[in-house]
Protein backbone atom coordinates (compact mmCIF):
# COMPACT_ATOMS: atom_id res chain seq x y z
CA UNK A 1 0.00 0.00 0.00
CA UNK A 2 2.65 2.43 0.91
CA UNK A 3 4.25 1.36 -2.66
CA UNK A 4 0.71 2.67 -4.22
CA UNK A 5 0.94 5.70 -2.62
CA UNK A 6 4.67 7.22 -3.74
CA UNK A 7 4.20 5.90 -7.05
CA UNK A 8 0.79 7.59 -7.11
CA UNK A 9 2.53 10.88 -5.78
CA UNK A 10 5.53 10.51 -8.10
CA UNK A 11 2.76 10.44 -10.88
CA UNK A 12 1.01 13.73 -9.70
CA UNK A 13 4.24 15.69 -9.70
CA UNK A 14 5.02 14.17 -13.45
CA UNK A 15 1.81 15.95 -14.21
CA UNK A 16 2.05 19.50 -13.07
CA UNK A 17 2.48 21.96 -15.79
CA UNK A 18 6.28 23.43 -16.22
CA UNK A 19 6.32 26.52 -14.84
CA UNK A 20 3.11 26.66 -12.61
CA UNK A 21 4.83 28.37 -9.78
CA UNK A 22 6.43 30.49 -12.40
CA UNK A 23 5.20 34.88 -11.73
CA UNK A 24 2.85 36.26 -14.02
CA UNK A 25 4.96 38.14 -16.40
CA UNK A 26 3.76 41.55 -16.21
CA UNK A 27 4.17 41.47 -12.02
CA UNK A 28 5.01 44.90 -11.00
CA UNK A 29 9.39 44.94 -11.25
CA UNK A 30 9.67 41.88 -12.83
CA UNK A 31 9.02 42.68 -16.36
CA UNK A 32 8.45 46.54 -16.24
CA UNK A 33 10.39 48.98 -18.34
CA UNK A 34 13.53 49.77 -15.61
CA UNK A 35 12.41 47.31 -12.77
CA UNK A 36 15.35 46.32 -11.23
CA UNK A 37 14.87 42.72 -12.93
CA UNK A 38 14.33 43.80 -16.33
CA UNK A 39 16.49 41.55 -18.44
CA UNK A 40 18.58 43.32 -20.82
CA UNK A 41 17.36 42.37 -24.91
CA UNK A 42 19.05 42.36 -28.16
CA UNK A 43 17.12 44.89 -30.14
CA UNK A 44 15.43 43.67 -33.21
CA UNK A 45 19.41 44.02 -35.41
CA UNK A 46 17.81 46.72 -38.11
CA UNK A 47 16.35 49.76 -36.16
CA UNK A 48 19.14 52.35 -35.87
CA UNK A 49 20.63 52.83 -32.45
CA UNK A 50 20.91 56.74 -31.38
CA UNK A 51 23.87 57.75 -29.14
CA UNK A 52 23.18 58.19 -25.57
CA UNK A 53 23.11 61.97 -24.52
CA UNK A 54 24.20 62.75 -21.10
CA UNK A 55 21.54 66.04 -19.84
CA UNK A 56 22.67 65.71 -16.14
CA UNK A 57 18.80 64.57 -15.95
CA UNK A 58 18.50 62.84 -12.36
CA UNK A 59 15.39 61.62 -11.83
CA UNK A 60 14.30 59.42 -8.83
CA UNK A 61 17.91 58.86 -8.02
CA UNK A 62 18.78 57.97 -11.50
CA UNK A 63 21.30 59.71 -13.97
CA UNK A 64 18.70 59.56 -17.44
CA UNK A 65 20.25 59.31 -20.58
CA UNK A 66 18.03 60.74 -23.77
CA UNK A 67 18.42 58.99 -27.11
CA UNK A 68 19.76 61.33 -29.59
CA UNK A 69 17.41 60.92 -32.48
CA UNK A 70 13.89 59.88 -31.96
CA UNK A 71 12.69 55.55 -32.33
CA UNK A 72 12.68 54.42 -36.25
CA UNK A 73 15.02 57.81 -37.57
CA UNK A 74 18.51 58.12 -37.83
CA UNK A 75 18.88 61.25 -37.39
CA UNK A 76 17.89 64.22 -34.92
CA UNK A 77 15.71 66.30 -37.61
CA UNK A 78 13.94 62.46 -38.63
CA UNK A 79 10.43 62.01 -37.48
CA UNK A 80 11.09 58.48 -37.09
CA UNK A 81 8.06 55.84 -36.29
CA UNK A 82 5.07 57.02 -35.14
CA UNK A 83 3.05 54.20 -33.12
CA UNK A 84 -0.30 53.74 -30.68
CA UNK A 85 0.88 53.53 -27.39
CA UNK A 86 2.17 49.78 -26.88
CA UNK A 87 2.32 49.03 -30.82
CA UNK A 88 5.83 47.86 -31.99
CA UNK A 89 4.41 48.67 -35.61
CA UNK A 90 2.69 51.46 -37.19
CA UNK A 91 0.71 49.42 -38.77
CA UNK A 92 -0.90 46.87 -36.34
CA UNK A 93 -4.06 45.05 -37.76
CA UNK A 94 -6.07 44.06 -35.09
CA UNK A 95 -4.29 46.41 -32.30
CA UNK A 96 -5.69 46.69 -28.97
CA UNK A 97 -4.49 48.44 -25.49
CA UNK A 98 -1.66 45.78 -24.14
CA UNK A 99 -2.70 43.36 -21.73
CA UNK A 100 -1.02 44.62 -17.94
CA UNK A 101 -0.69 47.53 -18.50
CA UNK A 102 -2.07 48.31 -15.55
CA UNK A 103 0.25 51.26 -14.22
CA UNK A 104 3.66 50.78 -16.87
CA UNK A 105 3.90 49.57 -20.59
CA UNK A 106 4.80 45.87 -20.40
CA UNK A 107 8.20 45.57 -21.37
CA UNK A 108 7.16 43.13 -24.60
CA UNK A 109 5.51 45.86 -25.49
CA UNK A 110 7.50 48.64 -24.62
CA UNK A 111 8.99 49.55 -28.99
CA UNK A 112 12.07 50.88 -27.25
CA UNK A 113 12.88 47.90 -25.68
CA UNK A 114 12.06 45.72 -28.41
CA UNK A 115 13.55 47.51 -31.17
CA UNK A 116 16.94 49.09 -29.43
CA UNK A 117 17.78 46.39 -26.45
CA UNK A 118 20.04 47.05 -24.17
CA UNK A 119 18.82 49.59 -21.50
CA UNK A 120 17.03 51.64 -24.05
CA UNK A 121 13.30 52.15 -23.09
CA UNK A 122 10.56 54.29 -23.21
CA UNK A 123 10.72 57.58 -20.87
CA UNK A 124 8.66 57.61 -17.95
CA UNK A 125 6.28 60.66 -17.01
CA UNK A 126 8.70 62.35 -14.65
CA UNK A 127 11.54 62.03 -16.94
CA UNK A 128 9.41 64.13 -19.65
CA UNK A 129 8.67 65.98 -17.10
CA UNK A 130 11.89 66.31 -16.67
CA UNK A 131 12.65 67.72 -19.87
CA UNK A 132 11.14 71.16 -18.67
CA UNK A 133 12.23 71.76 -15.30
CA UNK A 134 15.87 70.68 -15.76
CA UNK A 135 16.55 71.76 -19.23
CA UNK A 136 16.42 75.03 -20.76
CA UNK A 137 14.50 74.60 -24.10
CA UNK A 138 13.72 76.37 -26.83
CA UNK A 139 12.32 76.47 -30.91
CA UNK A 140 14.74 75.48 -33.08
CA UNK A 141 15.35 74.23 -36.55
CA UNK A 142 17.58 71.69 -38.35
CA UNK A 143 17.01 72.04 -41.79
CA UNK A 144 13.42 72.86 -43.01
CA UNK A 145 12.42 71.01 -39.81
CA UNK A 146 10.99 72.80 -36.21
CA UNK A 147 11.50 71.57 -32.97
CA UNK A 148 12.48 71.85 -29.66
CA UNK A 149 16.04 71.73 -28.53
CA UNK A 150 16.62 71.14 -24.91
CA UNK A 151 20.06 72.21 -23.62
CA UNK A 152 21.63 70.89 -20.11
CA UNK A 153 21.76 73.46 -17.55
CA UNK A 154 24.64 71.45 -15.77
CA UNK A 155 26.81 70.77 -19.50
CA UNK A 156 26.81 71.52 -22.80
CA UNK A 157 25.25 68.37 -24.00
CA UNK A 158 21.54 68.88 -25.83
CA UNK A 159 18.67 67.04 -27.64
CA UNK A 160 16.52 68.04 -30.78
CA UNK A 161 12.89 66.69 -30.36
CA UNK A 162 11.32 67.54 -33.91
CA UNK A 163 7.70 68.98 -34.23
CA UNK A 164 6.65 66.18 -36.30
CA UNK A 165 2.83 66.06 -35.13
CA UNK A 166 0.89 63.30 -34.81
CA UNK A 167 -1.11 60.65 -36.44
CA UNK A 168 -4.71 58.53 -36.10
CA UNK A 169 -5.40 55.73 -38.29
CA UNK A 170 -5.94 57.95 -41.35
CA UNK A 171 -3.96 61.56 -41.03
CA UNK A 172 -1.35 62.76 -39.86
CA UNK A 173 -2.08 66.43 -38.14
CA UNK A 174 0.60 69.24 -37.22
CA UNK A 175 3.56 68.31 -38.88
CA UNK A 176 6.24 71.49 -37.84
CA UNK A 177 3.43 72.99 -35.83
CA UNK A 178 3.84 70.21 -32.75
CA UNK A 179 5.74 67.23 -31.10
CA UNK A 180 4.09 64.72 -29.25
CA UNK A 181 6.14 61.85 -27.62
CA UNK A 182 4.97 59.06 -26.04
CA UNK A 183 5.72 58.11 -22.27
CA UNK A 184 5.39 54.35 -20.93
CA UNK A 185 3.17 55.54 -18.10
CA UNK A 186 -1.18 55.07 -17.53
CA UNK A 187 -2.50 57.89 -16.09
CA UNK A 188 -4.84 56.09 -12.83
CA UNK A 189 -6.89 58.73 -12.54
CA UNK A 190 -7.67 58.68 -16.79
CA UNK A 191 -7.27 55.10 -17.20
CA UNK A 192 -6.80 53.81 -19.69
CA UNK A 193 -4.91 56.71 -21.30
CA UNK A 194 -1.48 57.06 -21.29
CA UNK A 195 0.86 59.82 -20.30
CA UNK A 196 2.54 61.81 -23.43
CA UNK A 197 4.16 65.41 -24.00
CA UNK A 198 3.13 67.84 -26.40
CA UNK A 199 4.65 70.87 -27.31
CA UNK A 200 3.25 73.94 -29.12
CA UNK A 201 4.41 76.36 -31.21
CA UNK A 202 1.28 78.15 -30.37
CA UNK A 203 -0.17 76.84 -27.38
CA UNK A 204 2.96 76.11 -25.22
CA UNK A 205 3.82 72.60 -23.74
CA UNK A 206 2.36 70.07 -21.55
CA UNK A 207 2.11 66.40 -20.15
CA UNK A 208 -1.39 65.43 -20.03
CA UNK A 209 -2.67 61.57 -21.04
CA UNK A 210 -4.80 61.39 -24.04
CA UNK A 211 -6.33 57.92 -26.60
CA UNK A 212 -3.90 55.10 -26.66
CA UNK A 213 -4.80 54.61 -29.86
CA UNK A 214 -3.15 57.86 -31.03
CA UNK A 215 0.28 57.79 -33.01
CA UNK A 216 2.55 59.57 -31.48
CA UNK A 217 6.81 59.62 -31.75
CA UNK A 218 8.81 58.03 -29.31
CA UNK A 219 12.31 59.16 -27.59
CA UNK A 220 13.76 56.65 -25.80
CA UNK A 221 15.72 56.64 -22.77
CA UNK A 222 18.29 54.69 -21.04
CA UNK A 223 19.27 54.66 -16.87
CA UNK A 224 22.78 53.96 -14.93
Amino acid sequence: MKRILLLSAALLVLLLPVGSCKKHPYSPGTDTPGGSDTPLRPGDGVTPVPDAVDLGMIVNGKNVKWASFNLGASSPEQFGLFLAWGALEEVEPGYKMPLGASVTLPADYDAAIVKLGGKWRMPLKEELEALYTQCNYEWDMIGTVKGIRFSSKKNSNSIFLPAGGYMNSVNHYNINESGNYWSSNINPEDYPHPFYTWFSIQYGHNVVSGNFSDRHSIRAVQTD
